[in-house]
């Protein structure tokens, strides 16, 4: 819940009024340039990578399943719902780093190998960055399901959701701004390159 307002609602207006000339699109280049590359082809992400996250995910969810599938067990929903939402995580992991691979990096005309590697430092802090963020949520949403599933004590479920939550809220906003920040240093210096050329 902190993410967005961190993000959007202060760091991106502070931003705005600092660097205004980042969010206000310069002159299309005479001669577009475009890399031939597969940047699919080109994650910073090992295909393993989802693995070990998935693995922790299943084996949670089966021991959650497992607690809560007597029918001594009064409410299921709880633990399954937190445990639904881990994996719901991952999945968004998986789509958002495959998303940030396929994002437009246009180029100045001369194909400046300077605008290529601060578009490829961009795309590693995103993908990288968004891998753990994801993988963070899975572990605060699986454990609050695993407490939920033990009938942990409330005020321990409490702590653990609403704290890894904000923590995850204020990660979350620092790695969208400063994200901007890289945005920004690759519209400045495209604008540098196209003067120059």
């Amino acid at each position: 819940a902190l993410c967005f307002p961190l993000w959007w609602l202060l760091a991106m207006p502070t931003l705005r009024l600092k660097r205004p000339d980042w969010f206000t699109p310069g002159p299309a280049p005479a001669r577009r340039v475009a890399s031939l590359r597969s940047r699919m082809q080109a994650s910073p992400l090992s295909p393993w990578a989802w693995s070990a996250p998935w693995a922790v995910w299943v084996a949670a969810a089966a021991v959650v399943i497992s607690l809560t599938r007597s029918s001594a067990w009064p409410e299921p929903l709880l633990p399954w719902l937190m445990g639904a939402m881990g994996g719901l995580w991952l999945l968004l992991g998986q789509y958002g780093t495959r998303w940030f691979l396929l994002e437009p990096e246009p180029l100045d005309g001369g194909g400046s190998p300077e605008l290529l590697e601060a578009y490829a430092r961009l795309r590693r802090f995103k993908v990288f960055g968004w891998f753990a963020l994801a993988c963070a949520a899975m572990l605060v949403f699986t454990g609050v399901a695993l407490l939920a599933a033990v009938r942990a004590e409330l005020t321990t479920m409490v702590v653990l959701g609403a704290g890894g939550g904000s923590l995850l809220g204020v990660a979350g906003g620092a790695l969208g701004t400063y994200g901007t920040v890289l945005r920004g240093r690759i519209v400045e210096l495209r604008r540098h390159l196209e003067a120059a050329g």
